[in-house]
């Protein structure tokens, strides 16, 4: 059983990107949590949300080559460990 995802060297589905793009310029809010924040094409998500001006969390160990700006929320952290204190306060 093959899980939803795409693996390293893989193309995504036709449409996926687009369809991401069109969705990160209409969020309220944009999570980009962990290591795929800095593998192309998926990083340059965060930075369309910024440029339109929407609210992006991002939660990574490693901060270089994240988007700034005033809608931008840097969690320095692992996924996990960010994460599960976001839950735990928000229950």
């Amino acid at each position: 059983m093959r899980p939803d995802v795409v693996m390293f060297e893989e193309d995504l589905p036709p449409g996926a990107m687009e369809h991401a793009l069109d969705a990160a310029r209409r969020c309220d809010v944009l999570f980009s949590v962990g290591t795929s924040s800095g593998v192309w094409p998926a990083a340059e998500i965060p930075h369309v949300a910024t440029r339109a001006g929407r609210s992006v969390i991002v939660i990574n160990p490693g901060m270089e080559g994240q988007p700034r700006g005033a809608t931008v929320i840097r969690v320095q952290s692992t996924a996990g460990a960010a994460l599960t204190s976001i839950v735990e306060r928000a229950r």
